[in-house]
């Protein structure tokens, strides 16, 4: 959200062309500040961490080579903490995955003219205008630009508030 998803195509087909890391780019452009791309950097990273838990099966391979430095922008990362939040979100999807028990779902809105002072934050907002009795999860995920494991959350709070329901449950 701190650029628009032009400027953003924009900026990754310069930093294509001339190989730099996105990121550098964005600061170098004054776009965005070094400290926002941290922060940005930072919850991307997170956000993998947190994905690799979730993953059912794979494959590893590990390839030893040198790291290029510099395109590295470090970033400090609390170990202790994102291996809680992990643990605490692969319990809690446990939970989610009970009423939604896949990506291939379709909901619907319901009736929310019968229902009295709707307070939504701006990223329900989001999710709800992305319902649409076509879309399936895995969709409303990839347009969204959010995580699954916060859209599954949302998703079961619209349920259990019955402002959702399944298409064809």
């Amino acid at each position: 959200g701190l650029i628009s998803d032009e400027k953003l195509e924009q900026f990754l087909k310069i930093s294509i062309e001339k190989n730099i890391a996105l990121g550098k780019l964005l600061v170098e452009e004054n776009v965005i500040s070094l400290d926002a791309l941290k922060a940005m950097i930072k919850k991307q990273i997170e956000e993998i961490f947190y994905d690799l838990f979730f993953w059912e099966g794979g494959k590893f391979s590990f390839d030893e080579t040198e790291p290029d430095l510099n395109r590295i922008i470090a970033s400090p990362l609390d170990l202790v903490f994102l291996v809680l939040e992990a643990s605490r979100r692969v319990d809690e999807m446990t939970v989610l995955k009970e009423h939604i028990p896949n990506n291939h779902i379709v909901f619907k809105i319901t009736d929310l003219s019968k229902k009295k002072d709707i307070k939504f934050v701006s990223n329900e907002w989001s999710i709800l205008n992305l319902i649409d009795g076509q879309r399936n999860i895995q969709d409303i995920i990839e347009a969204s630009k959010l995580d699954k494991f916060t859209i599954y959350k949302m998703l079961f709070s619209l349920i259990s508030s019955g402002y959702i329901q399944k298409v064809n449950p």
